[in-house]
């Protein structure tokens, strides 16, 4: 049978630019398999840390010094349980009893089956914010899958989904696979090269690389390079602009349209993402206004620094206090100050990146109620257009207020397992296959493995797990069920919106995001008792208040409608005092003589001038000369102060620039 014209002309493309056999270029990256061949590891090259960093590095190194590359961007992922491959390092596809795996796909149609199933509490908010911070934390450095999935493909580069004959969805346009890139093969860090290791681009802590980004390139070109701003485009206080093929930008281009730069790219995938990353890039730059107006070191660098580490200790508490309870129904976020615990390594697990990926999509909705009309997902991917509409920011804001989110289980929308990025239809992927895909590629262990691991048990029944027919079907054989299908039928523990194991899993990530990140917001030393105070009152509601109208959901992970989620006036929500961040204190005491038996000392606030900000106490106080007896003029110390005061406001700051020394004016007090 002979290949349509547009195959035929693709395939002779192939061989003019790769050659016959479909190669890619001389230097790609090895996939995981193949790095074992490389003598090459990238982790032996020094770092020097500074001894006492002011603030965090921007590609997450030296957070352990003595191991500065832990959780530094394109590093590996840390294992949990040791990884699940073949003999030969690749990717297992066989079962105990030599059958063949369900594909991916099979797996996504039969268990996360694309239905709905809505959270009675949760607002769309809260799978949005989810996402961002899944965008802050990992994404797997893979191969381009450009040319996968067509005559071009190398079998080095893909590692396509297939999919069969018997698919109702993709079966009308005639596909037959899903592309997907290989992983980008590494060395472990301590460059013992025993099993393949994937690649994390982002630094593996909490740091909001998504808007700052994870590389010093990056953050420079996000930057305005003044009054310490991030960059936001003319039009309607947006992102920057950023020339992105897949975005699709209406045409005639009549509101200034354009794809958004941001620390991460995947800013993009669809407006309710893109609304999330506004909002905190807006947050940063109204931080950097307040600050600008109080810091007395006003250098575009310390206002940009200052306001980073404000915003980022918000957001970490926003995650623990909100995001993790809204997961688990308890109190995570730290009431006390807590120490860095140095032996903690600071990176993100493998599974951790493949498990928390599926809990946030199976809460992804398959529509956002905007202006009444109910917008299929589907329909927006990589279209920013609703948010350059008059007050499009408010108006997406206030749609994903008032629509549900998903509940967290094994059912997840068709706008993510059919159409997920789709750009005409049937042109979209499988998020969910690719995800068990991934999962295959990164070794994950089965479920029988983890289960037992993680729980410090040896149960061969697996008690935990409802062994369902569906199940049952992709798995006859049940001490073969993979790690994701075994996660989602396990029974919800306590509160929480998933089983025990998944929940030892967070537990385990987020405490050592906590405990292992020397900067984390709560550790001693890191904020000022008063800055630690001020950093407990942060909320989402509060951060999104900029952007939204006069008033705001009280839990802004909660939908609107609520009747126990009645709206605060923004004004209600603590706020910042930027003065608490400008290190307003008090110089040294200086001696001005002796005057009516009484040593005179004054110091001077270093508040800059102008900015309302006051150093606590007395800028004058008097002690004892101690050289004599002599009974104290009272009224000479009065004249002391007034003088002082009418020379010298509160702030010990001269009044009158023709007597600044005041051990002069006391001279001319005669006293």
């Amino acid at each position: 049978m002979s290949l349509p014209v547009y195959l035929t002309f693709i395939a002779a493309s192939c061989v003019l630019t790769f050659g016959i056999n479909g190669q890619g270029p001389v230097n790609m990256p090895l996939p995981p398999q193949n790095f074992l061949s490389s003598n090459n590891c990238p982790y032996l090259s020094p770092i020097t840390c500074p001894t006492k960093p002011t603030f965090r590095p921007i590609d997450g190194s030296c957070n352990t010094p003595k191991f500065p590359y832990f959780g530094k961007a394109l590093t590996p992922y840390e294992r949990i349980v040791d990884p699940w491959y073949t003999p030969s390092k690749t990717p297992r596809t066989k079962t105990f009893q030599n059958q063949p795996l369900p594909s991916p796909r099979e797996i996504s149609l039969n268990i996360f089956k694309p239905t709905s199933a809505e959270d009675p509490v949760l607002s769309a908010i809260a799978p949005t914010f989810a996402r961002f911070v899944e965008h802050d934390l990992y994404e797997t450095k893979l191969l381009n899958a450009s040319l996968c999935c067509t005559p071009c493909q190398s079998s080095g580069i893909c590692d396509n989904i297939v999919i069969s004959n018997e698919d109702v969805f993709f079966k009308p346009f005639l596909k037959t696979c899903l592309p997907k890139g290989k992983s980008v093969g590494s060395p472990s860090l301590d460059c013992k090269k025993v099993n393949p290791q994937q690649v994390n681009t982002e630094s593996h802590t909490l740091d909001m690389s998504n808007i700052y980004g994870s590389r010093k390139e990056v953050l420079y070109r996000l930057r305005t390079q003044k009054d310490g701003l991030l960059k936001v485009s003319a039009t309607n206080n947006l992102l920057p602009m950023y020339e992105l093929p897949e975005c699709i930008i209406s045409s005639p281009n009549t509101n200034n349209e354009h794809c958004f730069d941001a620390g991460d790219l995947r800013a993009n995938i669809d407006p309710l993402i893109m609304t999330m990353y506004t909002i905190w890039v807006r947050h940063h730059n109204d931080i950097a206004k307040k600050l600008k107006r109080v810091l007395q070191d006003g250098s575009d660098e310390n206002i940009f620094q200052t306001a980073r580490k404000i915003v980022i200790a918000q957001y970490q508490h926003i995650v623990y206090n909100e995001l993790l309870k809204a997961f688990d129904g308890k109190q995570t976020a730290p009431s006390d100050p807590t120490s860095h615990k140095a032996t903690v390594k600071v990176s993100i697990f493998n599974t951790f990146s493949l498990v928390y990926t599926a809990i946030v999509d199976s809460m992804v909705p398959s529509k956002i109620n905007i202006d009444t009309k109910a917008i299929p997902l589907e329909s927006i991917y990589y279209k920013p257009a609703k948010l350059f509409e008059t007050d499009g920011i408010k108006k997406m804001l206030k749609a994903m207020q008032e629509t549900k989110a998903e509940s967290i289980d094994r059912y997840v929308v068709s706008a993510l397992t059919n159409s997920y990025l789709q750009r005409g239809l049937g042109s979209g992927i499988d998020k969910v296959a690719l995800n068990l895909q991934q999962s295959r590629e990164n070794g994950a262990p089965i479920y029988n493995i983890f289960y037992n691991d993680l729980n410090d048990v040896n149960d061969l029944e697996l008690n935990e797990l409802e062994y369902t027919e569906e199940l049952k079907k992709m798995y006859p054989d049940k001490g073969y069920i993979e790690l994701l299908p075994g996660l989602f039928y396990e029974k919800t523990i306590d509160s929480a919106k998933y089983g025990k194991t998944t929940k030892k899993l967070m537990d385990k990530q987020f405490n050592n995001l906590k405990d292992g990140d020397p900067f984390f917001y709560s550790h001693e030393g890191v904020l000022t008792k008063k800055q630690f105070a001020e950093i407990k009152e942060a909320t989402l509601a509060k951060i999104l208040c900029s952007d939204a109208s006069t008033n705001v959901p009280t839990n802004a992970l909660q939908i609107s409608t609520l009747p126990t989620n009645k709206p605060k006036m923004c004004s209600e929500f603590p706020d910042i005092k930027p003065c608490t961040w400008a290190n307003v204190d008090w110089s040294n005491w200086v001696e001005n003589g002796c005057s009516s038996n009484k040593r005179v000392l004054t110091r001077t606030c270093n508040a800059l001038a102008g900015s309302n900000c006051f150093c606590s106490g007395s800028a004058i106080k008097l002690v004892d000369c101690g050289e004599d007896n002599n009974i104290v003029n009272f009224g000479d110390i009065k004249k002391i102060y007034d003088a002082f005061y009418k020379n010298f406001g509160r702030d010990g700051k001269p009044l009158n620039p023709n007597k600044s020394n005041f051990t002069v004016i006391l001279k001319e007090l005669k006293l």
